[in-house]
């Protein structure tokens, strides 16, 4: 993958595999999550390496949007009561308002963090090059 991600050629190889004759595999469920989480790293630095907002902002504004819509029902709740439609009550005490409002914090902080990451790429990251050449001709 990375040699793919930097432009080169990637072709795939017939190999052929013996059967095991002693012993027993040490492929186990360890060593899986270790490869799955390598292969996690890999995508995540060759697809946004050099656009962190995009790995992020997502989760943030999923957050802010669960969040208001958290708060635009507990408005139109508040208005309900304040105008009798609903019984006395108070949405003070509601476990949706500590997690809206959480919910709302939590994704700016997120975004925010997202374009931190695009000023740092951008200042100090994007002066390596992003492609290889593969010849140079006499100009």
């Amino acid at each position: 993958m990375l040699a793919h991600a930097r432009g080169f050629k990637v072709t795939e190889v017939a190999v052929h595999h013996r059967p095991r004759q002693f012993g027993v595999s040490k492929y186990g469920v360890r060593r899986f999550l270790r490869g799955l989480l390598d292969l996690l790293t890999v995508t995540f630095l060759t697809s946004f390496r050099r656009r962190p907002l995009h790995a992020i902002g997502g989760a943030g504004l999923l957050l802010l949007a669960i969040g208001t819509l958290g708060l635009t029902y507990l408005a139109a709740v508040w208005l309900l009561i304040r105008s009798g439609a609903l019984p006395v009550g108070s949405i003070g005490n509601r476990p949706l308002l500590a997690y809206s409002v959480a919910s709302v914090l939590l994704g700016g902080q997120i975004l925010s963090l997202g374009l931190l990451a695009e000023l740092i790429v951008a200042f100090t990251g994007r002066s390596e090059e992003t492609y290889s050449v593969r010849e140079r001709t006499s100009h």
